[in-house]
């Protein structure tokens, strides 16, 4: 015969012979304390790194402007909206340039009064407007063209106006010889701050560096980093392009893929820019500095890159170049 055992007689089995999981705040039961904290600050941090890296699931499912805003986001470049682009644009809308890119053209903001230059890049041409933003902002140096901001639902980058092309200058302000030089010098004491900071721009041309004014003074500006990579990097462009004679300033290691970017591929550039600085009339006490000038325009043309000098060389040539045109300048004259 058998007898049923009192409840208040039976032992509850313990938990954990039970063979459950302990508590977590995702499953509503209440776990420890301890357990609650370390859950709730690998919750928070993994918000964090997902907010700040765009998450793996959002990231895949995000459109291209988010992830280009993120990216540039990442690097620190201003954002801008749709109505501050528009406020920034004036009535009047000059025409400056335009390529494969995109165009640009300048104008004066309403608010500020300050030129402004707006490149407005393609629509597929995304890649090439985050590219030349991120190097923008990477080289925010002396001599390096300023950067506003970038508006990626126009495909739009701000920056400020920075004078007439070094072609138009060197044309139709017909500048002294001893000003000349100047720009000349300035434009190469910034291609070395930019080598310093490990980058090389890899297009110099006359149409990349503007020129202004300040106080009677010619300021020169590197602008159009678009290209601008960091030393040591191989393949700018997706093909090789056997035809040099096509992009006579870019380096043909550059062109042809053979090399790496470095501090001779935009010597091979200066150079074919500084040709124009030594057709230029020059007072007879300075003709010997230019003619070893030009031996630095011609070695570094030189299609091997080990074979080209330094960038430090010409420098110290242009210096002591304008330090004589300037000697022998007359008094009161520009």
């Amino acid at each position: 015969m058998y007898f049923a055992v009192p409840a208040y007689l039976q032992r509850e089995e313990p938990a954990t012979k039970r063979n459950k999981r302990p508590a977590s705040p995702a499953s509503g039961r209440t776990a420890c304390p301890k357990k609650q904290r370390r859950e709730r600050s690998y919750q928070e941090w993994f918000s964090e790194v997902k907010e700040k890296f765009g998450g793996g699931e959002n990231q895949r499912g995000c459109s291209k402007d988010t992830r280009a805003k993120r990216k540039l986001q990442l690097v620190g470049v201003p954002l801008l909206r749709r109505r501050q682009v528009r406020e920034m644009i004036g009535p009047v809308q000059r025409p400056l340039a335009e390529g494969s890119y995109g165009s640009c053209f300048k104008t004066v903001s309403p608010r500020t009064q300050e030129e402004l230059v707006i490149k407005t890049f393609s629509r597929d041409k995304l890649p090439e407007l985050v590219e030349e933003a991120t190097s923008l902002s990477k080289l925010q140096l002396p001599g390096v063209q300023c950067l506003v901001g970038v508006c990626v639902e126009t495909r739009q980058l701000i920056t400020p106006f920075a004078g007439v092309t070094l072609k138009d200058y060197m044309l139709r302000k017909a500048p002294s010889f001893a000003d000349a030089v100047s720009v000349h010098l300035q434009m190469c004491r910034t291609l070395q701050r930019m080598h310093r900071q490990g980058y090389t721009h890899n297009d110099i041309k006359a149409d990349n560096v503007c020129v202004s004014t300040q106080s009677g003074e010619p300021v020169a500006t590197v602008i159009d980093v678009g290209l601008a990579r960091p030393v040591g990097t191989k393949g700018l462009f997706s093909q090789a392009i056997p035809d040099t004679d096509k992009f006579p300033w870019i380096a043909p290691e550059i062109l042809k893929k053979t090399h790496r970017c470095c501090e001779a591929s935009d010597a091979f550039g200066l150079a074919y820019l500084l040709q124009g600085l030594g057709l230029l009339s020059c007072p007879s006490s300075c003709r010997r500095a230019r003619s070893v000038f030009l031996k630095w325009v011609v070695q570094a043309r030189r299609r091997d890159p080990a074979e080209r000098p330094p960038l430090v060389a010409v420098i110290q040539m242009l210096r002591a170049l304008h330090r004589e045109a300037a000697a022998t300048r007359p008094a009161g004259s520009r």
